[in-house]
């Protein structure tokens, strides 16, 4: 699938209207252990889609380095790494680690 019939597809602009909606009405609304599952999810369903529309060869190792790259950053093991960047660049980075937005 190309970029251009990816960004218009009906699960790529779900999960990217439901990302939107959700990080900025639910969470201040609701903000409560749902929306943060439901912004992880929707977030990598749509990175996921873009990515494997810019590599469409890559696909499956697009899925994995995504997925990979979502547990490491959910764990521990990236603190030294964020405090690393945030250290030397303007832009500060957070996160929450909380183990169980690895089910």
């Amino acid at each position: 699938m190309t970029l251009h019939r990816t960004v218009r597809s009906p699960v790529f602009l779900a999960s990217l209207a439901l990302l939107l909606v959700n990080d900025l009405y639910f969470k201040a609304q609701f903000g409560n252990w749902f929306t943060g599952k439901l912004s992880d999810f929707a977030g990598l369903v749509a990175f996921a889609l873009f990515w494997s529309a810019l590599f469409p060869r890559r696909s499956k190792l697009v899925h994995f380095a995504i997925g990979v790259g979502f547990v490491f950053w959910k764990l521990p093991l990236a603190d030294p790494m964020l405090t690393l960047w945030n250290s030397l660049t303007p832009l500060d980075f957070a996160r929450a680690t909380d183990l169980t937005d690895l089910m």
